[in-house]
């Protein structure tokens, strides 16, 4: 449609109407044909479709449903809101959103129920957009819809900006080097993170946790308010993380700063965790990533140091580790963790099982498995919950005395 068509017979129809019952500026009254004509403002179409009417213009200050909101000084001056309550935030891109009373709502579904709103957009559109352009202009920074570093939310009642900052992420492997650590960081039950003498008052179970190690070091310097820990599954606390590492997204909350060095960050991260954990980070990521690591369930390989209640002869050991390879077992969720799991069976293949090193009383293996199987019961059997196993192949109880996780099956 173009600008002749402002002027058609059925839209001054239309416009007459509606100018004759309300007070409404070349804004409102252009936003109610805002699909008609191309590289134009709602002000414009107003203006074209008043003088083809041979109306005198509504000033801005005196329209009865935007009360003057659109005016240069009202936009102006929100936008001055913004930048100073953004300057302490480094920021790309923005989405503006907006919140009107409930009365200008209503009084825009009236005027819309009468002139039809084949044509129109909302109140908050208009001014969304024309607010955005206005802050683009000012600060050089870059209007965007999808995923943008900040989402401003104008509340036009009570003149109130409420700033939604986006999560930085970031990619990369985390190696645990150390036993006794647990992934993410646990709150003390009996305090609920507030600290008590229970958990020494720091308020989690453990001294500390990848996820701390990590992300309060990141925290710092893109000076957020909180941190978590999206990781491609997890190892047992008393388990460590070898090999290239277990890929990882690590989300600030809040943050100030987005630019961040990741070669800085990584060697201050490593530095700090004193041969805990060793880090490698990769690259920026996306919530997309996020989505990626937790619904992705790669296979892993193992290496566990496994104690047999008694002697076991080398060549029972090897038979019985041939006749897991290629095996499906059945697992139940074991007992260890059924206080917080349910009770399911998964069914998982194990796809290697090799000897490394052979001590009679005592040996080492190498498992090459399914993501999700429980490694500790494939050995012990976890009372009959998980078949086969390789204590009952050997005819002898075995348990895992210390497991490695060597290999996370993912390429970056």
């Amino acid at each position: 449609m173009f600008v002749e068509d402002l002027r058609s017979p059925k839209i001054l129809e239309i416009a007459r109407r509606i100018t004759q019952e309300y007070k409404l500026c070349n804004h409102c009254l252009g936003r109610i044909f805002a699909r008609i004509g191309h590289g134009m403002t709602n002000y414009d179409r107003g203006k074209i479709i008043r003088e083809a009417l041979s109306q005198e213009e509504v000033p801005i200050k005196d329209c009865e449903l935007c009360n003057g909101v659109f005016s240069e000084e009202n936009l102006m001056r929100y936008a001055k809101m913004i930048i100073e309550k953004t300057q302490e935030i480094e920021f790309y891109s923005f989405l503006i959103g907006s919140r009107f009373d409930s009365e200008v709502l209503m009084k825009e579904e009236e005027i819309l129920n009468k002139a039809g709103s084949e044509y129109a957009e909302s109140i908050k559109m208009e001014f969304n957009r024309e607010l955005g352009k206005l802050v683009s202009k000012l600060t050089g920074k870059k209007g965007k819809v999808k995923r943008p570093d900040l989402t401003i939310i104008v509340d036009t009642r009570f003149d109130y900006l409420e700033i939604i900052i986006a999560p930085v992420y970031i990619y990369g492997r985390y190696k645990k080097l150390v036993r006794g650590i647990p992934q993410s960081k646990w709150l003390c039950p009996y305090c609920d993170g507030v600290g008590c003498e229970k958990c020494n008052y720091r308020g989690t179970l453990y001294e500390t946790s990848v996820q701390e190690l990590i992300g309060d070091v990141a925290l710092e310097l893109f000076k957020g308010e909180g941190h978590r820990l999206h990781a491609m599954g997890r190892e047992d606390i008393d388990a460590r993380m070898l090999g290239d590492g277990r890929p990882f997204v690590l989300e600030i909350i809040r943050p100030k700063r987005r630019s961040v060095d990741l070669k800085a960050l990584e060697e201050k991260i490593n530095a700090r965790a004193n041969g805990k954990i060793e880090v490698r980070l990769i690259r920026y990521a996306t919530y997309d990533d996020v989505l990626r690591i937790k619904n992705y369930n790669p296979r892993k390989r193992y290496r566990a140091v496994v104690a047999f209640e008694k002697f076991v002869p080398k060549e029972d050991l090897i038979k019985a580790l041939e006749r897991l390879n290629g095996a499906e077992i059945k697992q139940w969720t074991p007992l260890r963790v059924l206080h917080r799991r349910g009770n399911l069976l998964r069914r998982r293949k194990i796809y290697e099982a090799r000897l490394i090193e052979y001590k009679g009383h005592e040996a080492i293996i190498e498992l090459y498995t399914d993501g999700g199987t429980y490694i500790k019961e494939l050995v012990n059997g976890d009372m009959g919950r998980t078949t086969p196993n390789l204590s009952d192949l050997l005819g002898v109880q075995a348990n895992v005395k210390e497991l490695d996780v060597i290999e996370v099956d993912w390429r970056d």
